[in-house]
């Protein structure tokens, strides 16, 4: 399984060189293009990370939460009963 994914990352990291190799010149100035024109899809990354992040975490509470509450109403009734 992990040599088919280390394949596929090979075989994506040497096609996108060669593209931006046709798109960008391998000098400073290039990179400094290709970064310039990659800000807005950063932009659009950073906003969705705000937003993904703590919603996923907020919910990853939420149920540990229920379920502790859970745990704690079954462990009262158990209690109960045994008391009569």
């Amino acid at each position: 399984f992990t040599e088919r994914i280390h394949s596929i990352a090979a075989n994506t990291v040497g096609m996108t060189s060669k593209l931006v190799r046709s798109w960008y010149p391998m000098t400073m100035a290039g990179l400094l293009d290709c970064f310039i024109k990659a800000l807005p899809f950063l932009e659009r990354q950073l906003r969705t990370n705000l937003l993904v992040i703590p919603t996923v975490f907020a919910a990853i509470e939420w149920m540990r939460s229920v379920k502790l509450n859970h745990q704690y109403q079954a462990q009262s009734v158990k209690i109960r009963s045994k008391d009569r």
